[in-house]
């Protein structure tokens, strides 16, 4: 009996642990999230191009992620930790349309503030002259 009660007590203070967390969700991180940012369009032979955008991130308690900015992107994603990488749903991006290969979003989200990078490689879009594009960015915000 003796030594019962030390392990019956050990056993409930770290034995029933909730578990980790950490491996995806929005919990701690669900809410909306909103600031600015750029994006460098690039083609060889061509001058770059620089779109600056507002954009909206929502984030829902199982932790899926919505992404919306003011030149057209829709981006979609799944929050893995504190952080969350995104690809298009639709075909603008950056104030073009008829878009074709990747372009994605990578965030990272720090207390209140939200950090983000944007990158493309071979972007084909109607009616740009210079292709292919190469897409290059970032964007930072905080929730509201």
């Amino acid at each position: 009996m003796k030594f019962i009660v030390p392990f019956l007590m050990t056993l409930l203070l770290f034995g029933c642990g909730g578990g980790d967390s950490s491996s995806g969700g929005g919990g701690v991180f669900a809410g909306t999230y909103s600031g600015s940012g750029s994006a460098t369009l690039s083609a060889p032979g061509a001058p770059s191009n620089v779109v600056g955008f507002t954009f909206t991130v929502t984030i829902n308690v199982a932790g899926v992620v919505t992404y919306t900015d003011s030149a057209g992107g829709f981006f979609t994603g799944t929050m893995v930790g504190n952080s969350f990488s995104l690809n298009p749903r639709g075909s603008k991006i950056f104030g073009l349309s008829s878009c074709t290969n990747t372009v994605s979003l990578a965030g990272t989200i720090n207390g209140i503030n939200l950090v983000g990078t944007i990158s493309g490689n071979n972007v084909v879009c109607f009616g740009v002259p210079a292709q292919p594009l190469t897409v290059t960015g970032s964007f930072s915000g905080t929730s509201s």
